[in-house]
């Protein structure tokens, strides 16, 4: 199946989700509080730019996903994992 396909089968599920357990969390009335009283036109542009990157970044997952494999992504994770606690020295 295709990235975006996937993507565009998926991403209306886990948005009913997330908003689901934000408004269970009681996460949506400090959501609409901060976007009535503090929300600018930067933050609105920050928002929708971390929006831009992250459809990008489940692209870019989804395709290496596909091309390399479960198992190599496992590993791959598992090392990206150790080397950054090696490298914050923790």
């Amino acid at each position: 199946m295709h990235p975006l396909d996937l993507l565009t089968r998926m991403c209306p599920l886990a948005f009913i989700q997330c908003v689901f357990y934000a408004w269970i969390s009681g996460e949506l009335k400090h959501v609409r509080d901060w976007s009535a009283h503090e929300m600018t036109w930067w933050s609105a542009a920050g928002l929708l730019m971390n929006g831009c990157i992250a459809f990008g970044l489940n692209i870019v997952s989804f395709t290496a996903n596909k091309k390399a494999g479960a198992l190599s992504m496992t590993v791959a994770g598992t090392f990206h994992t150790d080397a950054a606690l090696k490298l914050s020295g923790n």
